[in-house]
């Protein structure tokens, strides 16, 4: 017998690992194979557990700031890569909106000299973004969020809109090569 309406439960609906997974699925993309991603993840949890109640980290997510100490160790987890830069370019700016934000970060992920990627959270989930063009946003994500046109984005919370977070947007990039 089946039971009318009823959708299985997946990953990230019960689970607030969205975070943790931005930024094993961030170092994949600047690094590929040269990150064992199941061994990243182990490493992050393992770090957030140093100050943090794992099961907080599961049920509610992360923060930003748990999320700016996740980072910065990661950014000397991968000896045998060279290291990842991290900044967060809009933490401090005031008089933004969505366009400029997203016109930074499209420049941004441009730039030819290195492999870049961002990770911003909205109002539910910190995702990867790998490519931005005059009308949409590219990801690179955990719940198989692919493509969001540019004109979705706001600064400001609204149900049917993706909220841009500036202090929650972290660009990260390296000079290896894949």
């Amino acid at each position: 017998m089946t039971q009318p309406d009823l959708l299985p439960a997946k990953q990230g609906h019960l689970d607030g690992l969205c975070g943790i997974y931005s930024i094993v699925n961030a170092l994949n993309w600047l690094y590929g194979k040269r990150i064992r991603r199941r061994k990243l993840f182990r490493f992050l949890l393992e770090q957030y557990h140093q100050y943090w109640f794992v099961l907080d980290c599961i049920t509610d997510g992360i923060s930003e700031i748990e999320m700016d100490y996740l980072l910065s160790k990661v950014t000397r987890y991968n000896a045998k890569t060279k290291t990842v830069n991290i900044r967060m370019p809009f933490r401090y700016q005031r008089g933004l909106n969505s366009q400029k934000v997203l016109q930074a970060c499209q420049q941004f992920l441009r730039a030819q000299t290195s492999q870049r990627v961002i990770i911003l959270c909205d109002q539910h989930h910190w995702s990867v973004i790998t490519h931005i063009t005059d009308t949409e946003v590219h990801y690179f994500d955990s719940c198989e969020q692919q493509v969001i046109a540019r004109d979705q984005f706001m600064l400001k919370a609204h149900a049917r809109r993706t909220q841009l977070i500036p202090s929650a947007i972290y660009w990260l990039e390296c000079d290896s090569e894949r």
